[in-house]
Formats: structure tokens, sequence, C-alpha cells
């Protein structure tokens, strides 16, 4: 049905109106520098949202010069659960590289914005297409030429700027929600703080500090668990006017979500909620992920959250936290944990 829409108006498949469509590489050794060259990987952009992590030297960016991106780029993660997302490069990143997870698309044909194809890729009937196209074995997988073969209607330029202006307009509107969302949390912060008598000390990471064999704890090994700004919290967080306990001697059960796997994703269904879909604010079933009301009957009992539940964040963006506080169809991915607390800790 997709197919035939797309196919009443004029349209060219993105291998037509772009350059070679190019992948990137990773270091040797996974090695990256403190700075040089920004260096993106699916997880590190989102349509408008670009976050420089990692850099790579000018020498490793010179070798792979055939996947250097530039402003106006568009750039498709290919690969497992993040297949489908797209970024539109700023015009404020003028030099980079990917990794070879993601694929860079050129436009060079005149009748088409980037902006505009980025947009149409990230929509539901975009993403259906790059889902369909993919090759589904253990993981999700887009190679260039199933890449090349996906159709984009092609409108008249003056629509195409329509559309960019007002999804633009959007993204705006969100952002600024979103800032005055947090402003709010750190009100919320301080006040829950002064309730509690803890006076939250400025902690920050340092890049050298030693500890003794005999802290090494439970087998932790990675030494990002033992800088010293955590003892510091603990240490303000013991201090407070109110007992400290485990978060496991409060709670009634952990579940895990489950992996559907993209081929079971549909354009209309029960909305298949993952760890982009929620925040400490809310729960967005508008997802584009769905899946059939079939699948959902035999997940519902195992896999549907209950009402006053917390839904935690596990995997990728870690640490997000809300409560389920409506009984709506829908169920969460394996990225996510389902924490019920005890009734007598409610």
């Amino acid at each position: 049905k997709i197919d035939n829409e797309v196919k009443k108006l004029k349209h060219k498949t993105i291998k037509e109106i772009s350059l070679d469509l190019k992948n990137g590489s990773t270091p040797l050794g996974g090695v990256f520098t403190k700075d040089g060259i920004p260096y993106f990987r699916s997880q590190d952009f989102n349509l408008f949202d670009f976050r420089i992590k990692q850099y790579i030297t000018p020498e490793f960016h010179k070798k792979i010069n055939r996947s250097a991106i530039k402003p106006k780029d568009v750039l498709l993660a290919v690969v497992g659960a993040t297949l489908g997302v797209i970024g539109y490069v700023p015009d404020n990143i003028t030099e980079g590289n990917i990794n070879q997870n993601v694929a860079r698309i050129r436009v060079i044909d005149k009748e088409i914005n980037p902006k505009y194809l980025a947009i149409f890729l990230s929509s539901n009937m975009g993403q259906n297409l790059i889902s369909r196209n993919a090759t589904i074995t253990t993981q999700a997988y887009l190679n260039n030429k199933q890449l090349g073969d996906i159709e984009i209607p092609i409108l008249d330029l003056e629509s195409q700027n329509t559309i960019i202006k007002l999804v633009e307009n959007a993204y705006d509107n969100k952002a600024e929600k979103e800032q005055k969302a947090k402003n709010i949390l750190n009100t919320i912060d301080d006040y829950i703080l002064g309730e509690l008598e803890i006076k939250m000390p400025e902690a920050q990471d340092k890049k050298c500090f030693c500890i003794s064999s005999q802290e090494v704890n439970k087998g932790r090994l990675d030494c990002y668990y033992y800088q010293p700004k955590f003892r510091v919290i603990k240490k303000a967080l013991k201090a407070g006017k109110y007992k400290i306990v485990k978060l496991k001697d409060i709670l009634a059960n952990v579940k895990k979500g489950v992996e559907v796997g993209s081929n079971a994703y549909i354009a209309e269904g029960i909305p298949f909620v993952r760890v982009s879909d929620i925040d400490d604010f809310n729960i967005s079933f508008d997802t584009d992920k769905k899946i059939s009301l079939e699948l959902y009957q035999q997940l519902k009992s195992g896999y549907k959250p209950e009402i006053g539940e917390l839904l935690y964040s596990k995997d990728g963006s870690i640490g997000f936290c809300v409560a389920v506080e409506e009984n709506k169809d829908f169920i969460v991915s394996g990225g996510i944990l389902r924490l019920k607390v005890k009734k007598e800790n409610n």
C-alpha cells in the first residue's frame, strides 16, 4: 500500500538523487582521541539533534575520507536496534566522519531539499520503507543497495519547504517545552533535597585517582564505578534526615520488556514502547513502532505494564523513569525494566 501511494506521485530512488552511498569505519582497537575530528555513531544523532561524544585523529579521518560528512548530508543508521534513525547534519558541524553502522546520503538532485529527504525518511512512511527493504537475520541490516532502492516522492520545492518549516517549528516548540520542564525539575530537585535535609556536593569526575585492592567491590573492575565523587554523594545521602535503603528492598518485583524484531512492526496497531519513547515526564504512545493485535495478545500476560509500575530505561539513554498512570494497551521493549514497588512502600 505504501509503495502504491509513493508511485502515485512523481518519485525517484535514493541512488538516483545522491552520490554513492558511503559507510564509515572504526579506528583500530576502538581507540578514540580527546579532540580532533568529530565522529558519529547512530546513538549520537536524531534528525536535528547531534551530540559530539567522540573524536578521531586527522590521519584516520583522511584514511576514511570516503565517508567524510559535511552540512546538509543525511545520515541513516543501518544496523540493529537503531536501524532507521535519521540525522540531518547541521551547518555548525563543518567536518566529521561516521562509523560502519551509519550510511551517508549526499543529495545532488536539485529537485530535492536534503532536509525534506531527512524528514521523509524519519516519517512513519519512510520508516516502513526502510524496515521493508532491510534484511532480517540475527539483527536487521540495510545495505547500500537496499537503501539506494528506496523510492522517495518528489514534491515541488515550495511544498518541501512548507513541510520543513512545519517540522522545524514543531521541534522548536518541543525544545522550548523540554527546557521549561527541565527548569521545573531542577526546582523540584532543590525542594526535595531541602525536605530531606541533604546537602548535595558539587562532585565532578577525576581523571586520575587511586583505590586499594580491598575496595574493589563484587568483581567490579570498571574504573568509573570507583570515581571518588560517588563516595562523596553517598556520604551526603547518609547524612540526610531519613535512613537510606537499597532499591531491591522496596521492590516487589523487577520485570524486563521483550524484543520482537523489526519485522514485527506494522503501520497501525498496538504501541511498542522503546527507550526513546519514555522520559521523566511521560510515555509516548504515538511511537511509530506498532505490533499486531495478535502478537499483543501473545505477549500481554508477560509484558503489558500495569498501573503503578515504574518504567526504567536500562539501555542506551540509561536512567529515565516514568510511572504508568493509565490502563493502556502497550508492550515495552527489552531495554526497559518494569519496577513494582511493595504496597507498604507506596
